[in-house]
């Protein structure tokens, strides 16, 4: 489950516009795109923000394009002012670029009571991890050799979105991505599990618009 936190008002703006909006520019990445901050967190805490933000707590389930911050730190040329501070958990932190209209939120609840404010009565499923999911050196391998080989295919030129900045997507970047999905392996909580699905997952709808993308990879 990952939760988008706001004060009373900001929460009421959400209400009158129907979606949360990616409004941050806390972090620039390449694509110069607005984030909205998620987190898997619904104590609120470890996420390093303003007490004065974490009145309503949003439940939500977006259908694509969620980054675990693992990964996406790697394409943000400066860090998130938040992340980093004394008993903060960076690892808890999600973004995207993309809104979460209203038939992807599952609850709001405020923070303090627990009184449900908000509750969607048709709710999307959550994302699971599939059974038996693992992920071996030689899945990221073979994935880091496809994305490679790839990203440099001139079919892929047309490609627009993320295509059109390919450097944020390769080279020390892929690298560091990769690396970093590797060593989220290491925690084997289940928290940690469904961070690394997720990462993975991320990597994988990147890499679905190439052309002969694995269909092994299309439902991570």
């Amino acid at each position: 489950m990952i939760y988008h936190y706001a004060s009373r008002d900001g929460w009421a703006e959400i209400q009158d516009s129907g979606q949360l909006e990616p409004l941050s520019h806390q972090t620039s990445s390449l694509d110069n795109l607005p984030l909205l901050w998620l987190t898997d967190r619904p104590d609120g805490g470890g996420t390093g923000v303003d007490p004065q933000r974490l009145h309503v707590r949003i439940s939500v389930h977006p259908e694509y394009g969620v980054h675990p911050w693992l990964i996406a730190r790697f394409e943000a040329s400066t860090e998130g002012r938040n992340l980093n501070t004394p008993g903060s958990d960076p690892d808890s932190w999600f973004v995207t670029t993309r809104p979460v209209p209203r038939e992807r939120w599952l609850t709001a609840v405020d923070h303090a009571t627990g009184e449900v404010l908000w509750r969607n009565e048709s709710p999307p499923a959550p994302p699971e991890i599939p059974e038996g999911w693992t992920l071996t050196d030689s899945d990221i391998e073979e994935f880091a050799d496809f994305f490679r080989e790839k990203v440099n295919d001139p079919s892929v030129v047309p490609l627009d979105g993320r295509f059109e900045y390919w450097p944020i997507l390769v080279g020390p970047r892929l690298d560091a991505r990769l690396n970093a999905l590797r060593s989220s392996r290491d925690n084997t909580t289940e928290t940690g599990r469904y961070r690394t699905w997720l990462c993975w997952r991320a990597l994988c709808e990147d890499a679905a618009r190439l052309p002969g993308f694995p269909e092994k990879w299309r439902h991570a």
